[in-house]
């Protein structure tokens, strides 16, 4: 019995090295600071504008040497949705970078609509039976169109058929005009 824990114990070591060394995430990472200073390098290939910041979401190296290093964007502290980026690279080299993001425009940053407001504008959208408060927070919405400055109102609840609903509504934050909606809640029909 010891000897078949024994060997349960090597083979879960073994399979989380394996899995380790294909996965690279944290602070302090050669691929994570080789990615970095190729945006650095390449504001342009990465349409990067000046107040981008770039957070580290995970990195994958393939048994080639390729690195693929995932970023989430941020301008001026705000998320950037839409604004992620995927680094491959190989050596050092950079060979090219994955974006939805199109330009390097950037919004100002001064809303002229109230969280409130915006709030407002995705519950006409979103109708009565959300539980608990909506949350808005100020971000950049860059999917599809120009970036633009919005709030992402997050509202729950449950639809008619009773299945759960977790909506994010991007509510212009100039003009109060809903951009886009999705709803986080996936279900198999």
């Amino acid at each position: 019995m010891k000897s078949q824990v024994r060997l349960l114990c090597a083979a879960v070591v073994a399979a989380l090295a394996v899995s380790a060394s294909g996965l690279a995430t944290g602070a302090g990472n050669s691929a994570a600071d080789r990615a970095l200073g190729l945006i650095t390098n390449n504001p342009g290939w990465a349409n990067s504008a000046a107040g981008d910041g770039f957070e580290l979401r995970g990195a994958v190296v393939d048994r080639d040497g390729t690195e693929h290093v995932r970023y989430n964007r941020t301008y001026k502290g705000l998320p950037v949705i839409g604004g992620d980026l995927i680094v491959h690279s190989k050596g050092g080299n950079l060979k090219s970078m994955t974006q939805s993001l199109n330009n390097m425009a950037r919004p100002g940053l001064g809303a002229k609509i109230k969280a409130d407001d915006a709030i407002v504008a995705a519950g006409v959208e979103f109708g009565s039976g959300f539980n608990g408060q909506p949350t808005a927070r100020k971000v950049v919405y860059a999917m599809y169109q120009q970036p633009t400055l919005a709030w992402e109102v997050v509202m729950k609840g449950t639809r008619a058929d009773q299945t759960p609903t977790e909506m994010h509504y991007f509510v212009d934050a100039n003009t109060g005009a809903v951009l886009d909606a999705w709803d986080m809640v996936h279900t198999a029909a």
